[in-house]
């Protein structure tokens, strides 16, 4: 949260709702700490294996540690993204699945633009990446440009319904909040060829149940649901 002068307000909301969860199930205390924003957009993170074949690295110093993987090299910044996430790392595993060389790749709301170099590691031919906040856009070309795939990625800060990229894709994946991804069932859907894959994810709990049937009744086949710590991730076809 940004330390301005909506802070308090803010902590005190958490705080109250804190007390509130607390009363049906013992949570831990909340701590706060200050952070500066240079400290904020260099933080570090270890190397995150993930997959069979792929590890996040955070610079190029370990490189000769992990020769026989594929790697994705980040620089978190602002953008949410790391692998760290259960999220992220479940989409990362169902891409590395379900991925063919030459894929055309949409990833509705990038971030760090993660999920973007992972597929082009794992051979896709095309990326396009959309988000709606700044940071994440300038986050995710900064990473595509570091990691070599400036020329085979495009992003636009925009809503999905605003962009000009192509009317369908191989694969198409949106880590985002449910209640977004309700929003935009259908518009994902429509994004689908018979033979396309849809991963989403940034589900908690039993949210899924309101996701699944959203994405039900705009026109997606739920083939596979898992989770890790109460966040899931499902995979979708187009039901013709």
């Amino acid at each position: 949260m940004p330390a301005d002068d909506t802070l308090e307000v803010k902590k005190n909301s958490i705080d109250v709702s804190h007390k509130l969860l607390n009363q049906i199930i013992k949570l831990p205390n909340i701590d706060y700490k200050y952070v500066s924003i240079n400290d904020w957009k260099n933080q570090k993170f270890d190397p995150i294996e993930i997959g069979k074949n792929l590890v996040i690295l955070p610079t190029k110093d370990y490189e000769n540690k992990f020769r026989n993987k594929k790697k994705i090299y980040l620089e978190p910044g602002l953008a949410f993204g790391t692998g760290h996430h259960p999220t992220t790392k479940m989409c990362i595993e169902e891409l590395e699945k379900r991925i063919h060389i030459k894929d055309t790749i949409l990833d509705v709301g990038c971030g760090s633009g993660i999920l973007m170099i992972a597929a082009q590691v794992l051979g896709a031919s095309k990326s396009y990446g959309i988000d709606i906040d700044d940071d994440a856009i300038n986050s995710a070309k900064n990473n595509i440009k570091n990691a070599g795939y400036e020329n085979d990625t495009f992003l636009a800060n925009t809503k999905l319904s605003e962009t000009n990229f192509p009317k369908k894709f191989d694969l198409v994946m949106a880590n985002i909040a449910s209640k977004v991804l309700i929003e935009i069932s259908s518009e994902l859907i429509s994004l689908l060829s018979k033979k396309s894959t849809l991963i989403i994810s940034g589900i908690l709990g039993d949210k899924i149940n309101d996701v699944i049937k959203s994405f039900e009744l705009s026109g997606g086949k739920v083939i596979n649901t898992r989770s890790i710590d109460s966040w899931h991730v499902s995979i979708i076809k187009r039901g013709f």
